[in-house]
């Protein structure tokens, strides 16, 4: 039997700890009931975001850690400010204001260097920036596309927006500009085409960089109008004239 000790306990799955409220903080009891991890903890994973060999994260005085969900054992002690969901046995974590991977020991994969990051997609990329500059990074440490870049997106159909100079284009998963940085603006690649602007013209191209489709912007639009009234006047003008 449990005591009325606490404000609030989830149902109980089976060979999972559950978790436990007192006074707005967490802990867990064992499969038996018995309290493996006091009320102290100020979060935890409720959405399991984080599927990494029964882990689950938890937060302790403004600091996450890890504990396995199935008896509370401290695995990954609390030592990181903020951390990135992961599905992998890996994933981002934040210490002294810099972003490193671990593992599922808690073991460092990449050096805290980074000032931001984004979660691992299905080919364990993930976003890196250092120093304003964004780039793309594997699990490993492995470089995709180098930090040269003001901004960049994900991964999408194989390849990336990024920008140079106000102006965007795309890389390969092999770090390769294969559509050069032109566009003004730029979106993402989505069943093989990307929707692009250049010059006021709005254009759909192919992974190839060519134009499938294209028309004229507003601007273009309100251009022809205009030339063409200044024709008209002057046609008019001209009639006068003689």
């Amino acid at each position: 039997m449990i005591p009325k000790y606490y404000d609030s306990i989830v149902p109980y799955r089976d060979g999972k700890i559950r978790m436990v409220m007192k006074k707005a903080l967490f802990g867990f009891l064992d499969t038996t009931g018995r309290e493996v991890v006091a009320p102290t903890l100020t979060d935890f994973d409720a959405d399991n975001q984080y599927s990494w060999q029964h882990l689950r994260r938890v937060q302790h005085k403004g600091l996450f850690g890890f504990v396995d969900d199935r008896n509370g054992q401290q695995i990954i002690p609390f030592a990181y400010e903020a951390t990135v969901a992961s599905t992998y046995p890996f994933t981002w974590v934040r210490k002294a204001g810099k972003w490193g991977c671990i593992n599922q020991a808690g073991v460092v994969l990449i050096p805290f260097l980074y000032d931001n990051v984004s979660y691992f997609d299905a080919d364990s990329i993930s976003l890196a920036g250092l120093n304003g500059r964004m780039g793309h990074i594997r699990a490993n440490g492995s470089i995709v596309t180098p930090l040269l870049y003001e901004s960049a997106q994900p991964f999408a159909e194989g390849l990336a927006l990024v920008s140079q100079e106000g102006r965007y284009g795309y890389v390969n998963q092999k770090g390769q500009l294969i559509i050069p940085a032109v566009y003004t603006r730029a979106a993402s690649f989505r069943h093989g085409h990307a929707h692009v602007e250049r010059f006021g013209i709005k254009a759909t191209i192919d992974k190839q960089g060519h134009w499938v489709n294209y028309r004229l912007g507003t601007g273009w639009n309100l251009s022809i109008v205009l030339f063409f009234l200044m024709l008209v006047l002057f046609v008019a003008y001209r009639r006068r004239a003689f």
